[in-house]
């Protein structure tokens, strides 16, 4: 009697077990299926052993008909092969892993999927499969491609209201400009009635058409719409740039002082967004002295930052930094004002004095960096940016300014195909192409150069060809040119264009792309070595 009452027993506990298990079991069920990411569970050789309603629905399939079944059997080859080889990876490493991965559903739905797949494992430690986890993120996605859009208008609105500031100071350098090529130009007129050598007067006229090329490539450098190219920068050669301009647009009561203590630091950044950020700073440390003129002081220097100052700005990771400051001793700010100066269109300066918008482009370009930047002012004494972002090294800056050697390639005799509407350059091309021993022919006409190169395509060796011209440009014209003569060597050149950029030239098949003004050694370099490659 008390063996069959122990057995009794035994059965109700063990069906007493088993209803709790299955209650676990059921409620797990409804948990795993309540939750609208997909949930999957895999073996060692990636066969689904279950999965919650989420992922029945991407597949296409009941629960049932997926357990037991791989990907290759309800997803497309592709597809099915990248979830494999992700298995695989995460299975051979025993590691989490995750990955992003752009799905269609069934009902043709087209959505970016971030996927969770960590291992489960024998009570041995050794590896059973796998448990998956994938959320739909495609909103988010897009909300990330919206904001990144806005922020980049944003920036390149605010990059012409400070060119709109500056345009006071770039008029007055290329005035300055125009002076010493017109007086020259008057002077070496002179010194020729009067049967002299107008050598010096030529050189001072060439170097300020050297400062005026090199005025126009740096507005445009600053306005361009270009996607961001961050690489190891020094950025000693943008500073300087900055505050030589800065000086025309700057009056003679504020001084400008720099302590530029490691000219060879390097950070990862973007040329723009850096000339962008000094060229904000600054213009509104000038803006805060306008009145009762000042100092604005630039200072650049390695710093080591440590564990607590890291600490208190999680953006900054120990190690070596960059610290850029620039200080003014201007008005300074109250308290409330320092609160609010780096949220979009915050401004204390009047409606037609700017938008509010540079600080909270310097904001988010020093983000962006991995940087920090901090502020400190005082009513009267004035105020002090300090900007910290991480050192990668040190490079070099380029230094430009050695002296050109009056020896250049020389031509053989080639013939080139010379098109530009604008005659006074066209012209000049000309002498200067024959004075280095190539046959020209001429059009300033971009219909008439397709028409005689289409009667006589072998007779020109290189065209050399402008790019905004009427009828048709110069990109056009090289398309039609390289349908007779696929391997002509072409050189496209222009003074400023918003439709072509270097990379659509050579995917046209253009040789060389070159921004006027160019120095002869330029062309004279470029056309040698265009022709040699071709023979």
């Amino acid at each position: 009697t008390i063996g069959v009452l122990a057995t009794a027993i035994n059965i109700t506990e063990r069906k007493q077990t088993e209803i709790e298990l299955e209650n676990a079991h059921a409620l797990l069920r409804s948990l795993i299926d309540s939750v609208p990411d997909l949930i999957f569970f895999k073996d060692h050789e990636s066969t689904y052993l279950g999965c919650n309603k989420a992922f029945a629905e991407f597949a296409g399939r009941d629960i049932a008909d997926i357990i037991g079944k791989t990907d290759y059997d309800f997803f497309a080859t592709e597809i099915a092969g990248f979830f494999r080889e992700k298995d695989r990876q995460m299975l051979a490493s025993g590691e989490t892993k995750r990955n992003e991965e752009w799905v269609d559903y069934p009902d043709g739905r087209h959505v970016l999927l971030d996927t969770l797949k960590t291992p489960y494992h024998n009570p041995d430690g050794s590896v059973l499969g796998l448990i998956g986890v994938s959320r739909d993120i495609s909103e988010r996605k897009k909300s990330e491609e919206e904001k990144e859009k806005l922020e980049a208008q944003l920036r390149q609105a605010q990059k012409l209201e400070a060119i709109g500031t500056l345009a006071g100071g770039i008029a007055h350098d290329f005035n300055n400009i125009l002076f010493a090529i017109l007086g020259n130009a008057d002077i070496a007129e002179i010194e020729i009635s009067r049967g002299h050598s107008p050598k010096e007067e030529l050189k001072e006229i060439k170097t300020a058409g050297i400062r005026a090329r090199d005025l126009v490539k740096q507005i445009l450098s600053f306005a361009r719409k270009a996607k961001q190219e961050r690489l190891p920068l020094c950025i000693l050669s943008i500073i300087k740039e900055v505050l030589k301009l800065l000086r025309s647009t700057l009056p003679t009561t504020i001084e400008i002082r720099h302590d530029l203590r490691d000219p060879e630091a390097s950070i990862i950044a973007d040329p723009t967004e850096i000339h962008q950020l000094f060229m904000n700073l600054c213009t509104n440390a000038g803006h805060a002295m306008m009145k009762n003129g000042g100092v604005l002081e630039v200072g650049q220097r390695i710093i080591d930052v440590d564990e607590e100052f890291a600490g208190n700005n999680p953006n900054l990771q120990p190690g070596a930094h960059l610290l850029l400051t620039i200080s003014d001793t201007g008005e300074g700010m109250t308290p409330e004002t320092m609160e609010h100066i780096f949220e979009p269109f915050f401004t204390t300066k009047g409606k037609a004095e700017g938008t509010g918008m540079g600080l909270a482009v310097v904001h988010g370009i020093v983000t962006s960096l991995n940087g920090v930047i901090k502020v400190y002012s005082e009513i009267g004494h004035g105020t002090s940016f300090s900007i910290y972002l991480p050192l990668v090294g040190k490079g070099s800056n380029r230094d430009e300014s050695g002296t050109e050697r009056d020896t250049f390639p020389q031509g053989k005799q080639e013939h080139i195909l010379l098109v530009d509407d604008d005659k006074a350059i066209s012209v000049m091309l000309t002498r200067m192409l024959t004075n280095i021993g190539y046959q020209v022919t001429t059009r300033t006409d971009s219909q008439e150069a397709l028409e005689i190169f289409q009667a006589e395509p072998d007779r020109f060796n290189l065209v050399i060809t402008d790019q905004t011209m009427p009828k048709m440009t110069g990109a056009e014209l090289a398309r039609e040119i390289l349908k007779i003569s696929p391997g002509l060597p072409i050189i496209l050149c222009t003074g400023f264009s918003q439709t072509v950029s270097s990379e659509k030239a050579e995917h046209i098949g253009i040789r060389e792309y070159l921004t006027k003004p160019v120095m002869k050694k330029d062309m004279a370099v470029v056309v040698r070595r265009l022709l040699d490659e071709a023979t």
